[in-house]
């Protein structure tokens, strides 16, 4: 829990931080090179934290990164700033009051009561949840258990998958903040390209080579790259100063579809199939039924308002 807290306070005050050092127009790049290079340290969690381990121990492994992580807190504490220094000294000269419970419920309350929060949330909610709960678990005892692949080549496809995603995300925020000067015209295209994955490993036949399910599982991280998109979206239609509300509220739908679907596509194979949850038919379901929550939000979010108010004419 403790982990979950500092990961929660780590990624939603950075994006914060960008909002306040950098250009509007570099935020959904920006906000995206900070996703992948998280992305890039879960990778190091892996073979390079087994070797660790195996060098020194379990504990003095924990102990080392415990170290690195106090290291990191210091170097924050005492060189970062949180606003640019002439913010720094506007703000010290307006002396502007915090706003107190009240207000901050105020906002809030607004905030709930827009159309476009519910669909980004609704959206970050099946798409981030239905790639971390394919990533973290279900693709393994699908490549495993379905495709017959060995432990070291589904850890390897799965990686693929990690690989697409530090790719997609910086990807989709240059598309959107330099090319395509859009938010709904990135996001919808890596929905329809995660759905359109889902479709093709639900009818993909046993026993497909591990180079196809590799390109496969690599692309679903490209196309999954493109939501991280939606904490740039929200961020627009809100004023700067609830810029960092906005972003927590949709980050909580964002980690709350992890817990839901990564318990409930297990609960859905054991309900359809409980004498074979791990069998074929099992996964073609729970892949199916993932494909649809995305082919609804990919829908949906066509009713969302782009707003170009960070672009260039």
């Amino acid at each position: 829990m403790l982990l979950g807290i500092g990961m929660a306070c780590n990624f939603m005050g950075g994006l914060k931080l960008i909002t306040l050092w950098f250009d509007p127009k570099l935020f959904a790049t920006l906000s995206a090179l900070i996703v992948s290079l998280g992305t890039a340290g879960n990778i190091a969690a892996t073979t390079p934290l087994v070797f660790m381990v195996q060098a020194m121990g379990w504990r003095y492994s924990f102990m080392t990164m415990g170290g690195i992580s106090f290291l990191v807190i210091l170097l924050f504490f005492f060189l970062v700033s949180d606003q640019p220094p002439f913010v720094q000294t506007m703000k010290t000269r307006q002396s502007p009051p915090r706003p107190g419970i009240k207000e901050t419920f105020k906002v809030a309350r607004t905030l709930f009561t827009r159309k476009d929060f519910w669909i980004i949330s609704f959206s970050t909610f099946c798409r981030y949840g239905i790639f971390a709960a394919v990533q973290a678990l279900w693709a393994g005892p699908y490549l495993i258990q379905v495709a017959g692949l060995s432990s070291v080549t589904t850890g390897n496809i799965i990686l693929f998958m990690s690989i697409g995603l530090i790719i997609g995300c910086p990807a989709s925020g240059h598309l959107s903040d330099r090319v395509f000067n859009s938010r709904k015209r990135i996001v919808i295209p890596g929905i329809c390209g995660m759905t359109g994955i889902l479709w093709l490993l639900a009818f993909l036949p046993e026993g497909t080579a591990a180079i196809p399910l590799a390109l496969v599982f690599f692309a679903f991280g490209l196309f999954s790259g493109s939501g991280q998109l939606m904490y740039a979206h929200i961020k627009e239609l809100v004023p700067h100063e609830h810029a960092g509300m906005a972003m927590t509220a949709i980050n909580f739908f964002t980690m709350a579809g992890v817990a839901v679907f990564l318990q409930g596509m297990g609960s859905l194979m054991k309900f359809l199939y409980p004498g074979a949850s791990l069998g074929v038919s099992a996964f073609k379901s729970a892949f199916i039924f993932c494909a649809i929550c995305l082919t609804i939000i990919g829908a949906l979010y066509t009713f969302t308002t782009e707003t170009n108010q960070n672009f260039p004419d």
